[in-house]
């Protein structure tokens, strides 16, 4: 029962990081898309109890279609992480599935065989963080850390 405990403290991020890079990438993916006998991934269960670090550091190694698997109950992760009232995980969820914006900028760096995003693209997309950013920071009510943006 102790581990368990010590499992829960303020690095649980950094603990379960280090338990992911044990292994490959998809042993990694197949691990986190395992569901539990309610339906839930490792996924689900981080984002309904509010673990916005280990949801994002879960984020790494999936892709939309896998973390968008429902339980028995129906709900995904979004719709869970939504329904507890976690909206910054369910915003991650969203969004971080599909890579950040470095990786669809730069994505021979990180390893996707993919095009770069044109220029006409790009400048919609800093449009739309600079009204996303805007809308934090002059009629969001809720108390967002937008972070390393």
């Amino acid at each position: 029962m102790e581990k368990q405990n010590s499992f829960r403290g303020a690095n649980m991020e950094k603990q379960v990081r280090d338990i992911l890079q044990r292994f490959d990438a998809d042993v990694v993916k197949e691990l986190i898309s395992k569901q539990n006998q309610e339906g839930e991934t490792a996924l689900y269960v981080a984002a309904e109890n509010g673990h916005a670090h280990v949801v994002s550091e879960l984020l790494k190694h999936l892709d939309l279609q896998t973390a968008s698997i429902a339980a028995k109950n129906g709900l995904d992760a979004f719709h869970i992480a939504s329904k507890q009232g976690h909206i910054a995980i369910g915003l991650a969820i969203v969004y971080m599935a599909n890579g950040s914006l470095y990786d669809w900028l730069y994505p021979m760096e990180v390893g996707y065989k993919r095009p770069t995003l044109n220029w006409p693209l790009r400048y919609v997309i800093t449009v739309g963080i600079a009204r996303g950013l805007a809308w934090l920071h002059h009629n969001c009510n809720y108390r967002v850390t937008h972070g390393n943006i």
